[in-house]
């Protein structure tokens, strides 16, 4: 009975773990994106982003 409660309690912080390990990689990996498409929008006079790329970007304040 206490093995299961230590390896249930070991599994959830193991998963816990790995969904914020997760999340922060996509939000660097979105704000790289946001940073290039910044990056392209200035070199580029004909480039335009879309309603999406524009939503993700103000979501982590950066501006197109």
């Amino acid at each position: 009975m206490i093995k299961t409660l230590i390896y249930i309690i070991i599994s959830a912080f193991i998963l816990t773990l790995f969904v914020f390990t997760l999340n922060y990689g996509w939000n660097k990996q979105e704000k790289a994106e946001c940073y290039q498409w910044q990056e392209d929008a200035q070199s580029f006079p004909d480039w335009y982003a879309t309603d999406w790329q524009e939503q993700q970007c103000e979501q982590h304040g950066i501006n197109l």
